[in-house]
């Protein structure tokens, strides 16, 4: 771990695998002011893994549904307000371990997440997939 001279003014992603975390104490020192206004304009990654049906009630298969996926959720971009980035994975391992699909998408801001939920176009998505999946894991977190 590195840290400045100042205590306390530590950079987390020294030894924390490089998550984005600004620091692991209150800054102090001239930098204190800079780091208060990044971390209140931290944006927010929003991950989840779905494990999904071999075939669905919809009639497709997990594959087909996995493509789906990709294809509604990649277009959201542009449509939801303070959606910055959004790729969506499909798992070709197929190891016991494994999810079928991925999510990683990027906010703006936490409040841009909140809005994110209720919004109509990912209603829909959320909708496709009451069906469509077994099991849901998802994360949250600011860089």
């Amino acid at each position: 771990m590195t840290c400045g001279k100042t205590r306390g003014n530590c950079n987390a992603s020294a030894f924390a695998g490089g998550f984005g975390e600004r620091s692991l104490t209150r800054p102090v020192g001239p930098r204190a002011s800079r780091a208060v206004r990044l971390q209140s304009r931290a944006m927010v990654v929003h991950i989840v893994f779905w494990r999904l049906h071999e075939r669905s009630t919809n009639g497709l298969t997990k594959h087909d549904n996995a493509r789906e996926m990709k294809r509604r959720f990649e277009r959201l971009v542009g449509v939801i307000p303070g959606l910055i980035r959004c790729v969506v994975g499909i798992d070709f391992a197929h190891t016991p371990d494994s999810a079928d699909v991925a999510l990683y998408s990027e906010f703006e801001s936490r409040a841009a997440l909140d809005a994110y939920q209720p919004h109509p176009a990912h209603q829909e998505i959320v909708a496709f997939l009451k069906d469509v999946r077994t099991e849901r894991r998802v994360v949250d977190y600011e860089v």
